[in-house]
C-alpha cells in the first residue's frame, strides 16, 4: 500500500472525538430538558 495517505488517518482520529462529542452533548442536553420538562 504505497499510496497510503497518513492525514486521512489524522483526519480520522479529530474527527471521530469531535463527532463524539457532539452526539454526547446533544443526547446530554435532551436528557436534561427531559428531566426538566418532568419535574415541572
Amino acid at each position: 500500500m504505497s499510496s497510503y495517505n497518513p492525514h486521512i488517518f489524522v483526519s480520522w482520529t479529530i474527527m471521530i472525538p469531535m463527532t463524539v462529542g457532539v452526539w454526547f452533548r446533544r443526547l446530554q442536553t435532551s436528557l436534561t430538558a427531559a428531566s426538566m420538562q418532568s419535574h415541572f
